[in-house]
């Protein structure tokens, strides 16, 4: 959950100029519904023998398994050459797992050819592997920096924008972006966007349309991304914007 504010700076020295600056800041609160981290911890099949040793941490349910506060900070410029715009999110984020609302189960599954057995009951989160533990505690929303730029050049709204990510922490997109996109705005109450990017690891495509009245606006768009780790699809839809 987020709630966001904005304000023109009075002190602004480009004013006489037509040209614009305001300041914007996000406070939100952030709730983790369920974790789940495993991990394979040398487990060995051969012909004879079967030993699988596959710990994992979970959430004991699906509810307030962690919490925190976070907040954003961000600058935009307008003037006769288009708009700019400065961000850095996650100024301060509090967000950590609760620990006392996780639980460890050992997965391991053994046979000899003559017997097996096997364990995957729940246990405290403190007889986890110290390193599994370390991990999930190292889980942070880290600063990330963004810039964007976008131009009307005729019928067409032009824009690059770049993000970087900070440090290692929890991943909710690529650490790294480098795009440019357009927006098409011949059609009468049509918009449509289309955008290609530079991933660390990979590259990304998208595109969009949107159904205008006056100023508001319902939304769709579609995004296929390729990494190292493979392909990513991903949908949006807004039911309602307002410009």
């Amino acid at each position: 959950g987020a709630l966001s504010y904005a304000m023109p700076l009075p002190f602004n020295p480009l004013s006489m100029l037509g040209e614009h600056l305001a300041l914007g800041v996000t406070a939100k609160y952030v709730n983790g519904g369920a974790i789940v981290r495993a991990q394979d911890n040398g487990s060995l099949v051969t012909p004879n023998n079967i030993d699988v040793r596959f710990p994992a941490i979970t959430s004991s349910e699906f509810a307030n398994n962690g919490s925190g506060v976070g907040m954003d900070l961000g600058v935009m410029w307008t003037g006769a050459a288009g708009r700019a715009a400065a961000t850095i999110r996650n100024v301060f984020n509090t967000f950590a797992w609760d620990a006392s609302k996780l639980q460890y189960r050992p997965g391991t599954v053994t046979f000899d050819g003559t017997t097996s057995s096997s364990n995957f009951d729940s246990t405290a989160y403190s007889a986890a592997p110290a390193g599994m533990r370390s991990a999930l505690e190292a889980e942070k929303f880290k600063p990330e920096i963004a810039l964007g730029y976008a131009r009307q050049v005729s019928s067409f709204l032009v824009s690059a924008d770049a993000s970087q990510r900070i440090g290692d922490g929890i991943d909710i997109g690529p650490k790294t972006h480098v795009g440019v996109g357009a927006e098409y705005l011949g059609v009468p109450h049509l918009p449509l966007r289309a955008g290609v990017a530079a991933i660390n690891g990979g590259a990304q495509i998208a595109g969009g349309l949107g159904l205008r009245f006056g100023p508001y606006e319902f939304g769709a768009g579609v995004t296929l991304r390729t990494r190292d780790s493979g392909s990513e699809t991903g949908a949006m839809i807004s039911l309602v914007s307002i410009r």
